[in-house]
């Protein structure tokens, strides 16, 4: 008589993964997703900010005059709030989460190109300005840090809205036919 053997459910079946670890996979999958890693890279910074400005006020106190450090945390939760509009993957969310990632490049981007280039009398585009605000991002690597994930999250809803578009998978405007 032969004896029955139990099936092992790690085993992969003729069909693929069996069905009970399907749903565990797929979840793993997800979590590799770039979206899911920015949303992480993003939670992280904001965590970092928060540590910072709790040391800060551990040593200077509640109100030392004139500084308000909170605000320091202000584009860190844009960019999270960004990130988690993109785990969403919707349109309405796409287009949030470039509001927030424009808002950011305008912040960390522009207002500090523009600044220093009216305080130093410089040319927009000049190369004694793209030195001065290498220094600049080099001194502050958080801020650094903050612009490179507004043009990656920018730049991935630019390249998943054209090749969906392409794909023809879903349109940007939805039109009614007559």
């Amino acid at each position: 008589m032969p004896v029955a053997c139990k099936r092992n459910p790690w085993r992969e079946s003729e069909r693929g993964v069996t069905r009970q670890f399907r749903g565990l996979g797929s979840y793993l999958w997800t979590l590799i997703d770039l979206r899911a890693v920015l949303l992480g890279l993003a939670l992280l910074h904001l965590i970092v900010t928060q540590v910072w400005i709790n040391r800060w006020y551990q040593a200077f106190g509640e109100s030392p005059g004139n500084s308000r450090p909170d605000s320091f945390a202000d584009v860190p939760l844009v960019l999270v709030l960004a990130c988690a509009l993109l785990v969403i993957g919707k349109l309405w969310s796409y287009l949030a989460a470039v509001i927030g990632s424009a808002w950011v490049l305008y912040e960390v981007g522009y207002l500090i190109w523009s600044g220093t280039a009216a305080a130093h009398n410089l040319s927009f585009f000049s190369f004694s300005l793209l030195q001065l605000l290498t220094s600049f991002y080099l001194r502050h690597p958080h801020l650094l840090f903050q612009l490179a994930l507004a043009i990656v999250i920018a730049g991935y809803i630019l390249v998943v809205t054209i090749s969906q578009r392409w794909a023809g998978r879903t349109p940007l405007i939805k039109t009614i036919d007559a």
